[in-house]
């Protein structure tokens, strides 16, 4: 493997790792809002940023997965996924969870839900 391919990998890698602690942190934060409401201001900036980046960005589609198959187009093509992060790596995670399309946006708007009423109740 030459060095350009080696640096398409661990870029690759690193964006990957980076999706994985976005998904972490608005999970994270839905519990955190739960249980200290004043984080929920925090939660609904990540959520509607989140959206924000899909829609106008990503044109629908999230501009960090379209980021990462870029990355593994360059170094290792075997490795592009279509469809959303969350899906792709369900199914390759050891839950093998074939989960349905749509299954990103309906998470976020299970955030987003509950920030609101976090939100509203406090």
């Amino acid at each position: 493997m030459n060095s350009e391919t080696e640096t398409y990998r661990k870029m690759a890698h690193r964006v990957r790792n980076f999706h994985f602690g976005w998904l972490l942190m608005m999970f994270a934060g839905t519990i955190t809002e739960i249980c200290d409401p004043s984080y929920a201001p925090i939660q609904l900036l990540l959520t509607i940023a989140t959206a924000l980046f899909q829609i106008l960005i990503g044109q629908g589609e999230c501009p960090v997965t379209l980021f990462e198959n870029f990355l593994w187009e360059k170094c290792d093509p075997s490795k592009v996924y279509k469809g959303s992060f969350v899906r792709h790596y369900l199914k390759k995670s050891f839950l093998k969870i074939n989960a349905p399309p749509g299954t990103t946006t309906a998470l976020l708007v299970i955030v987003l839900t509950v920030t609101i009423w976090v939100m509203i109740i406090n």
